[in-house]
């Protein structure tokens, strides 16, 4: 069973603040092959993931805020922008 809970989000805290990006992730995908990753990813307040695209295969990304908020961006295939919001948890 997968427990992710306020304990596995305090454990992570620190590393992520000490890393260069501002943020940490934990696998719960066995290897990097498999059609679904399952990941929890802890960032902090200045951190940022640049645009990209999972093509090789087509991918879906699914964002679960269980603290604070982030800033989603949506481009098409040319770069222009198509869509953002604020997600918040409540």
């Amino acid at each position: 069973m997968i427990r992710i809970n306020n304990k596995a989000i305090n454990d992570m805290l620190p590393l992520a603040k000490k890393s260069p990006r501002g943020r940490i992730n934990k696998n719960y995908h066995k290897e990097a092959g498999e059609n679904i990753h399952r990941m929890l990813n802890i960032m902090g307040a200045l951190s940022y993931i640049r645009p990209h695209k999972h093509e090789k295969p087509d991918k879906t990304e699914c964002f679960l805020i269980l603290q604070g908020s982030l800033l989603v961006i949506e481009f098409d295939d040319q770069g222009k922008v198509i869509d953002s919001q604020i997600i918040k948890h409540k």
